[in-house]
């Protein structure tokens, strides 16, 4: 949670700062903070939340990539529509926004997609049972 939470105060202040100093237009704001967020929401992730800091990069980053795009051009229009179109300020928009597209798929995604499941030992099957005994008489 400590993760997220800083990974958003990084997006929201990026996003806030190319709005308020450049000019730059909604969409594009909320895809950059986005991109600034979760490149580090995934490297601290990566060696704190799922304890993987020498695992393979590569193979994790495209994953993180490729979902990322998707998912931020998801929530780049929802922040278009929340604050051009509804006008509602950056920050509420981006946060709805945030929590309409990000909040549980994204956790979804760094588990099953991203990260995987760690390996674990193969668990041998139970023994069966012994039959049992008859009775005798």
């Amino acid at each position: 949670m400590m993760v997220g939470a800083a990974a958003t105060l990084l997006d929201l202040g990026v996003g806030t700062v190319l709005i308020s100093l450049g000019g730059t237009g909604t969409r594009t704001a909320a895809m950059t903070g986005v991109l600034v967020g979760g490149t580090f929401a995934f490297f601290a992730n990566r060696y704190f939340s799922f304890r993987q800091p020498n695992a393979p990069l590569a193979g994790p980053a495209v994953k993180l990539v490729v979902t990322t795009l998707l998912l931020s051009a998801v929530h780049g229009q929802v922040v278009t529509w929340f604050r051009d179109d509804a006008g509602i300020p950056f920050v509420w928009s981006k946060l709805a926004a945030d929590v309409l597209v990000f909040a549980f798929t994204q956790l979804l995604v760094l588990r099953y997609i991203v990260f995987g499941r760690p390996a674990t030992a193969a668990i041998a099957p139970a023994e069966p049972a012994p039959a049992p005994v008859p009775e005798q008489r």
